[in-house]
């Protein structure tokens, strides 16, 4: 099994849910390689207030190995989050899911890179990169480890950061 996460944001595996789709082949390819998809538990309640048939929300049970509970510690790093990014309407709850990815050190997976680019502009010291491989595949992944989409700066444990 992989050593992190990735995170799944609500759009992917909805989309992911469509036989055929690129988010349906690139889940496929991570199950493939065995990494381990979780999603926050706010993501997870957008997923359940969609009109879901029973085959698919049996799905995305066996897809997504687990809900993240969210913790106190996650609740202070989305605040941090959102007040760093303005405090916009409309943004708490993708200030809530990155944070949950990002105190665990793991990917986020996410078809709208968007909702989280007010979070890499907030924190000028994080990065964008991507795989070559993942530049190839049109990738989607953003993710909050060293290996692709959002870097942290090596060596910042997860619940630590400069000024906070």
């Amino acid at each position: 099994m992989a050593e992190t996460s990735i995170h799944v944001d609500t759009c992917l595996l909805i989309r992911a849910l469509v036989p055929g789709t690129e988010a349906d082949s690139r889940l496929r390819q991570w199950l493939g390689e065995e990494q381990r998809l979780n999603m926050e538990a706010l993501a997870w309640t957008e997923f359940l207030c969609r009109p879901l048939q029973p085959e698919a929300l049996a799905l995305a049970r066996k897809v997504v190995a687990e809900r993240i509970d969210f913790t106190e510690q996650d609740a202070r790093r989305a605040a941090e989050f959102f007040n760093a990014t303005g405090r916009r309407r409309g943004t708490l709850a993708d200030c809530m899911i990155a944070a949950c990815a990002r105190e665990r050190n793991a990917s986020l997976a996410t078809l709208n890179r968007q909702d989280f680019q007010n979070v890499l502009g907030a924190f000028p010291h994080l990065r964008r990169s991507r795989k070559s491989s993942d530049q190839r595949a049109g990738s989607s992944r953003w993710a909050v480890t060293p290996t692709a989409g959002l870097e942290w700066p090596r060596g910042m444990p997860p619940t630590t950061w400069p000024g906070g």
